[in-house]
């Protein structure tokens, strides 16, 4: 499985510069992936349901209420505990459609405990090999202003970015069960 200096690796040699030993090397390239390997993880993993960033959370009411609507809210996991990673964006909450998520809250009806599935910011450790070149292919095209003056192969690493990350999209999709999709009226008229 990968690690936070394997995908920055990965990321450099698809533009060609050195490699790091860590990432508190006192080297250009190490501070540069330090400004952008996190940013790069989570706009990756928002991006799709990813089988190994997907978590579940059984979430306590808060103690203060909200305001007006709603008579709940509950704090998203922040990622303090191992267990529940902080919440990237929320797949599913258990009860239906009347929720909504307020900065680092759902606000909804729902009595608790409030079971949800979502994406979160999983450890490396957890995520597979696909993902991880996902990741790197990212982090390059958000590294290459800093290491080329290449408008082609930046544009380059985007086209290939792109193609990995929907051929990825479809090998993580064969993975899970699909979705079910409640026919509506709207949807019967289209058939």
């Amino acid at each position: 499985m990968a690690d936070a200096v394997l995908i920055c690796n990965l990321a450099l040699g698809m533009i060609g510069q050195n490699p790091i030993k860590s990432l508190s090397d006192d080297t250009y390239e190490a501070r540069t992936c330090n400004i952008y390997y996190q940013h790069a993880v989570d706009k990756v993993l928002q991006s799709n349901d990813w089988n190994s960033a997907v978590c579940h959370a059984a979430l306590p009411a808060d103690v203060s209420v909200p305001i007006w609507e709603y008579e709940y809210q509950y704090i998203l996991p922040s990622g303090i505990s191992p267990e529940y990673p902080l919440c990237l964006r929320i797949i599913k909450v258990d009860g239906g459609d009347d929720w909504e998520r307020r900065g680092n809250k759902i606000l909804t009806n729902y009595q608790p405990p409030l079971n949800i599935t979502y994406i979160g910011r999983v450890k490396e450790n957890l995520i597979d090999p696909m993902l991880a070149e996902v990741i790197a292919r990212k982090l390059a095209v958000d590294m290459s202003v800093r290491f080329t003056d290449s408008a082609a192969k930046t544009q380059l690493l985007k086209s290939l970015s792109m193609a990995d990350e929907s051929h990825a999209k479809r090998i993580d999709a064969r993975e899970s069960k699909p979705s079910n999709i409640i026919s509506d009226n709207w949807i019967k008229a289209r058939l």
